[in-house]
């Protein structure tokens, strides 16, 4: 019965909220507590992740390697629509929010999206105006002297026609050049005068990759916006400090290949006949004895082992020699026979 009324008791503290523990010392001295240092408790901060300003000064080696790479890549592609020397130079690679990217941006801009298939989201290419124009002015014999503006009025199909000239470039020479990190595959989806008002959140943030083109004394931006949550899964190789070598043109290494085996040295052995004996006829033999060898009406004729032609046999010359019927490995057969 003590027990049953203990445990009842016990359970009404828990209802009650009362401490059970001073229950039982009722009767015995309150302890003093120890002194002890006032403890500071801090207040929780929210947090939105790829908003956070600890993102703002990320830096990316291995992409300002890259976007360097297609700096050099884009002034041959500029002269070539304008006819004239185009000089092309990266800036810089910031990471800051969308809303201050278009900010970025006071002249009329002609727009890009970009798919990065596997990466999710969407990326935008900024051509300035200014630059367009140009292009169109020097394209067309003059030399770009007097400024014009766009504000006024809707781009030209010609103007249009040029400006997705460098939008091709732009991508085709980024997908060459971001190879050698990631084999990300940038596709051009649409593009016009205005970025499309759906395309970012002002808060997201963003990796933007500056660029500078000059013609005489004139400098006009092409600009390249990356969602910051889109490359999270290659973030890593991109804030990478070793040197991002450029891709290899492996046509041409392959030409240069093939020329250099072209000229080197290989044995090939044709082999007349083979004759078996045993290790006592071996031994047995003196000076002046016969082996006989059963001749072949066709030789197999190797190199390295490997069987590359059938031919058969004579004398050319006064010496012996082999005539080739043909061979026996195809060109692709052979590269993955002496594949190391």
């Amino acid at each position: 019965m003590i027990e049953e009324t203990e445990a009842r008791e016990e359970i009404e503290d828990l209802l009650s909220g009362a401490d059970p523990i001073a229950r039982g010392n009722a009767g015995a001295p309150a302890a003093q507590p120890a002194p002890s240092a006032p403890v500071h408790v801090a207040h929780a901060e929210p947090y939105q992740f790829g908003t956070s300003s600890n993102i703002q000064n990320d830096k990316f080696p291995a992409l300002e390697a890259i976007a360097a790479q297609l700096a050099r890549r884009l002034a041959p592609v500029l002269t070539a629509i304008s006819k004239r020397d185009i000089e092309v130079s990266f800036e810089s690679a910031n990471v800051s929010q969308y809303q201050q990217y278009r900010e970025l941006s006071k002249e009329a801009e002609y727009s890009g999206i970009l798919s990065l298939s596997p990466l999710q989201g969407r990326g935008h290419i900024g051509i300035a105006s200014g630059l367009i124009l140009t292009l169109v002015d020097l394209l067309f014999g003059g030399d770009a002297r007097y400024p014009s503006s766009i504000e006024d009025r809707s781009y030209s199909r010609t103007e249009c026609r040029i400006a997705e000239r460098i939008l091709d470039g732009v991508v085709a020479n980024l997908n060459e050049t971001m190879s050698a990190i990631s084999p990300v595959d940038f596709q051009l989806l649409s593009h016009g005068a205005h970025i499309p008002e759906d395309y970012a959140l002002p808060d997201d943030a963003c990796v933007v990759l500056d660029f500078q083109v000059r013609y005489d004394k004139d400098a006009h931006p092409i600009r390249i916006c990356l969602p910051y949550l889109s490359i999270e899964p290659i973030r890593r190789r991109l804030q990478a400090t070793t040197s991002v070598r450029a891709p290899l043109n492996h046509e041409r290494w392959m030409d240069l290949l093939l020329d250099q085996l072209k000229a080197a040295e290989v044995e090939l052995v044709a082999e007349l006949g083979t004759a078996t004996t045993t290790l006592a006829a071996l031994s047995a033999l003196k000076v002046g004895d016969i082996i006989d060898l059963p001749m072949q009406q066709s030789l197999t004729a190797k190199i390295a082992q490997v069987p590359v032609l059938r031919c058969g046999y004579g004398v050319s010359n006064g010496h012996y020699a082999i005539r080739v019927h043909d061979f026996t490995l195809t060109s692709d057969s052979i590269q993955h026979s002496f594949a190391p």
